[in-house]
């Protein structure tokens, strides 16, 4: 006989909603709150990188080999030949504080009779020279202000999007 059964209890069944848990799922499955979170990563790994390029470095260099000269009818004789050197440079603000050093011993050739050897140091301080890299300091560090600021701004919509949400359920 084909007949159908309906259910006609229409009784209200209470769901139990916790209020924080509703703001967690909110923070964790929000798509606008996970780009701002994304947001926020990159401008603290952009800050980090201008922030680098405020320390200091320091660079070393070098070559050692043997080196000669003679004239076609002469012996040749081999002889150390080398170079050194380090260089530092510190930014100091929009400024910045180099010092290099170099030591070298040149064997000799058939015009001097001796090797020849330098011991060089030099410091210079130039004026303004790192204003570019210590503005992108500046610019980044207020991305990063402003990231920061647009991801609690996301947090405190979604949680009164959800308490709003919340409440209304609650007087229904």
């Amino acid at each position: 006989n084909g007949s159908i059964k309906i259910n006609t209890d229409l009784s209200f069944k209470e769901y139990k909603v916790d209020l924080e848990e509703c703001i967690k799922l909110a923070y964790e499955n929000r798509t606008d709150l996970k780009i701002n979170e994304l947001g926020l990563r990159a401008a603290e790994i952009g800050e980090s990188v201008e922030r680098s390029k405020q320390k200091f470095r320091v660079d070393l260099t070098g070559t050692l080999g043997q080196a000669g000269e003679a004239y076609s009818r002469g012996d040749l004789k081999m002889e150390s030949d080398w170079f050194l050197g380090a260089k530092v440079n510190i930014p100091c603000n929009e400024n910045s504080l180099n010092y290099s050093y170099t030591k070298e011993n040149i064997a000799h050739s058939v015009t001097t009779f001796t090797p020849t050897k330098n011991d060089i140091h030099s410091v210079r301080f130039n004026i303004l020279d790192n204003m570019a890299s210590y503005t992108e300091l500046q610019r980044s560090e207020v991305t990063r202000q402003q990231a920061y600021s647009d991801f609690i701004k996301g947090k405190n919509t979604a949680a009164s999007e959800v308490r709003e949400a919340y409440f209304n359920y609650q007087e229904t």
